[in-house]
């Protein structure tokens, strides 16, 4: 889902199929939160890359509810601060790479300390590992 997307201010409301596997969703820079469709994808979504939320913050809780996610990529998302807390992280058990970049905001250093550590591969630019 892409760069159409730029202009809407909210996601559409339609029901994503329930058998996603990978989602790629870019260039929503109005909307204050992911799209809430998404956390109904449990048991199939295996990769979620998220790229120019520049309206969100924070991560949601259902986040951790996304107990296939192998991969999550977050780029580009000018005003996030916020990872969801490290117990909701932590029910991500599967997760095996967690790539963060141009985040100018968001800094994970001390969330690695503190119980990310079952993440085995964590990649950003230097500024969001400090």
């Amino acid at each position: 889902m892409g760069p159409f997307s730029e202009e809407l201010d909210s996601f559409p409301d339609f029901e994503l199929p329930s058998q996603i596997q990978t989602l790629e969703i870019t260039w929503w820079p109005k909307l204050k939160s992911l799209p809430q469709q998404i956390q109904h994808l449990t048991t199939s979504l295996t990769s979620l890359e998220i790229d120019s939320f520049d309206g969100v913050e924070a991560l949601p809780k259902w986040l951790g509810n996304l107990t296939s996610l192998n991969i999550l990529r977050i780029s580009q998302c000018k005003n996030l601060v916020s990872l969801p807390a490290v117990e909701v992280m932590q029910h991500l058990t599967k997760l095996q790479e967690l790539v963060i970049d141009t985040c100018p905001h968001l800094r994970v250093r001390s969330a690695l300390k503190s119980g990310l550590s079952h993440i085995p591969r964590i990649v950003g630019n230097y500024n969001i590992l400090k």
